[in-house]
């Protein structure tokens, strides 16, 4: 049965010692010692291929670019676009405000017609109380005292007039 599995028992005997290798030299990383000429040639030839390949990207690149003037046209372009785009919008923002500002003053004074009818109807009805009141005490009076000076009038000519004729009454 191979190890690993359960009920795996290992043979009875002396652990088992890997061969010794033959010693290898070793730098202070740990791996083998190279000299600096190594180090200048790897970093020369690493710089001249990124060198290349930068200098080989932009020649190649250089046919898809855009010219200074091609780049100022589509600049003109993209900036007049982007001012019409910002008149619209506020065009829109302008109307919209305008409608909310016209909604406001409706509600503002149909409030206002409210209140001005409702006090108007107030003032008006304690207006013409006070004014039947008063037109209607010296109509009384005036109507009173005409009434009472007929009727006084027409009593005294008949207590008049009885004692007058006193066989009359």
């Amino acid at each position: 049965m191979p190890p690993g599995y359960a009920g795996y028992v290992a043979p009875a005997g002396p652990p088992v010692v890997p061969p010794i290798a033959p010693p290898v030299a070793v730098g202070p990383a740990g791996g083998p010692v190279r000299s600096s000429g190594f180090w200048i040639a790897l970093t020369g030839i690493v710089s001249a291929l990124v060198v290349i390949a930068l200098l080989g990207g932009y020649f190649i690149g250089q046919s898809t670019r855009l010219s200074n003037a091609d780049v100022q046209t589509k600049i003109n372009q993209q900036a007049h676009a982007d001012q019409l785009a910002q008149q619209r919008a506020l065009d829109a923002l302008r109307v919209e405000l305008n409608d909310r500002a016209a909604a406001r003053v409706r509600r503002a004074s149909a409030r206002a017609e409210r209140r001005g009818l409702r006090e108007g109807r107030a003032e008006g009805r304690q207006a013409g109380f006070e004014q039947g009141r008063s037109t209607g005490f010296s109509e009384g009076q005036s109507s009173g005292y005409a009434s009472g000076q007929q009727e006084g009038y027409s009593q005294g000519l008949d207590d008049g007039s009885c004692i007058a004729d006193f066989f009359y009454c």
